[in-house]
């Protein structure tokens, strides 16, 4: 993938997520976009115990991304930053089992006249914002561009 350079698009029962893939080193491969499920019948979250490393920071010397974002190995030692992610969380949005979970739906939308594409990650409610962290951009090379984390 890194080499077409190419976004990678998944899905399946899962919460939103953005993922940068590192190969050698961090951030070195391409961005994949999990869209959020329409119904996560199983929950799922990304809450690891430890927060991520090398998280952005703001103008003023602050951390500026979500604790469970940035630089993380998975289950298999492969090297990944946590971009965004669309964690579950309590609403009060009924039915309870459904809404809970992150439901949702995601689009990618193409600005070619920018040479970009914009991850959008949304929730199923009328009145929902986009999921926090969302959009991202990735650009037409399948790098993060236009965020905190672009490099």
């Amino acid at each position: 993938l890194a080499q077409a350079k190419a976004l990678h698009l998944c899905g399946d029962q899962h919460f939103g997520t953005v993922c940068w893939y590192g190969q050698d080193d961090w951030r070195t491969g391409t961005v994949a976009f999990t869209s959020p499920a329409m119904g996560n019948t199983w929950p799922r979250r990304w809450m690891p115990l430890e927060p991520g490393a090398n998280r952005p920071l703001d103008a003023d010397g602050n951390l500026a991304a979500p604790r469970y974002t940035g630089d993380y190995f998975d289950g298999f030692g492969n090297r990944i930053t946590m971009l965004a992610v669309a964690n579950p969380e309590e609403n009060g949005r009924e039915p309870v089992l459904q809404m809970n979970r992150a439901p949702g739906f995601g689009l990618v939308r193409f600005q070619p006249g920018r040479k970009r594409m914009a991850l959008e990650a949304w929730p199923t409610w009328e009145d929902g914002d986009m999921y926090p962290g969302w959009p991202m951009y990735v650009s037409a090379h399948g790098r993060p561009t236009g965020t905190l984390w672009e490099r």
